[in-house]
């Protein structure tokens, strides 16, 4: 028993001695998290040997400036899927120049500024023959206008422009001819616009429609005037000029013929009364059908808001009307005639009847006695 407890003791020792000369692991220096240490979110510069950032640099700049160059042609309309592809190029370049990424960003300035370059010279050939198609488009509008003749000086002078446009094609100078093509067109349109608005006008003053709508027949006369005052010295101002004077005497015309229209049914009202009365429905059945055919169409016109249709129906029901009037009036006056004829001849006849009797009356009672 006591050898036991001994044993117990002695173990109890030899573990104590063991934990104290056991070696202790070393023990990490602290961080100081006072000093500045390795930035992990700065971007590295990648740049490769013997690359400066000047001609970075100068990469970014031609390949925005090519990039520029195709925006103003408006290329993405030309060629939109190939414009979008160079646009996403140089997209993913300028992210890479702006993060320091310079390998990256000399690759992608690179292919982009050769994506956009390829795109203008495809596409500056098509927006030439676009703008001159869109020239040619705007002279025949403006010839079946009547511009040639009603607006003679402005029409030469985009035949002018349009003949410059050419000889800066067959040159080989796209970008100048596409200006001038444009410039072309601007021209053609603007004859156009002038013919249409000073025939406008002239419908006005002969069917004197100013007086129904006063304040925009005098806008739209000063509107015209300020385009021919300003045609050769700012064509984009005169055209604006020209659309306005447009707009409002168009909106005369509608005010004046609604006015107009209705004065004219009147005077077509009138002579459907005429005709109904000399019952021209019956004696001249065809005249006055086609009469009644073009008032209804009148009305429908009236109806519909078409007025200068309409005024023009009226006065054209008025003139059936008149005819049938006319006709009828005709073949009244004749079958009056022979019935007067015939009742002339009825009382010759009795009378002649009369006196056949009174004779033979008398030459029984002579012979009677």
């Amino acid at each position: 028993m006591k050898i036991r407890y001994i044993a117990i003791a002695a173990l109890f020792c030899f573990l104590a001695v063991s934990c104290v000369t056991k070696p202790k692991p070393p023990v990490e220096p602290p961080v100081d998290t006072t000093q500045p240490g390795p930035d992990a979110t700065k971007p590295v510069d990648s740049t490769p040997a013997g690359t400066a950032p000047a001609d970075l640099d100068a990469l970014a700049e031609k390949a925005a400036a090519v990039r520029k160059k195709a925006f103003d042609l408006k290329l993405f309309e030309v060629l939109p899927d190939d414009y979008r592809a160079a646009d996403e190029s140089y997209g993913t370049a300028k992210a890479a120049y702006d993060a320091k990424n310079s390998a990256e960003a000399e690759t992608g300035f690179r292919k982009s500024t050769g994506m956009f370059e390829d795109v203008i010279a495809r596409g500056i050939t098509i927006l030439e023959q676009e703008k001159k198609a869109r020239a040619v488009e705007m002279k025949t509008a403006a010839v079946k206008e009547g511009a040639l003749e009603n607006a003679p000086q402005w029409y030469g002078d985009a035949e002018n422009a349009f003949a410059d446009a050419e000889a800066l094609a067959a040159s080989g100078d796209h970008e100048g001819a596409i200006a001038a093509y444009e410039n072309a067109r601007l021209l053609y349109e603007l004859a156009q616009k002038r013919t249409r608005a000073a025939s406008l006008k002239s419908r006005i003053d002969e069917k004197e429609l100013s007086s129904f709508d006063s304040g925009n027949y005098a806008i739209a006369t000063e509107k015209l005037q300020f385009a021919d005052s300003s045609y050769s010295t700012d064509p984009e101002a005169a055209l604006d000029a020209l659309d306005e004077a447009i707009l409002r005497y168009n909106l005369v015309v509608q005010k004046g013929y609604e006015n107009y229209a209705a004065s004219r049914k009147e005077p077509a009202d009138d002579s459907k009364n005429k005709a109904d009365e000399i019952k021209a429905p019956v004696a001249v059945k065809a005249d006055y059908e086609a009469a009644q055919a073009v008032y209804d169409e009148a009305n429908a016109a009236m109806a519909a808001g078409r007025y200068e249709e309409a005024a023009a129906s009226y006065d054209q029901a008025q003139s059936l009307f008149e005819k049938a009037w006319e006709t009828a009036t005709v073949k009244k006056e004749a079958a009056t005639k022979a019935l007067d004829s015939l009742e002339e001849t009825t009382a010759v006849s009795e009378q002649k009847i009369k006196e056949a009797d009174e004779a033979l009356s008398q030459s029984e009672q002579g012979g009677a006695e």
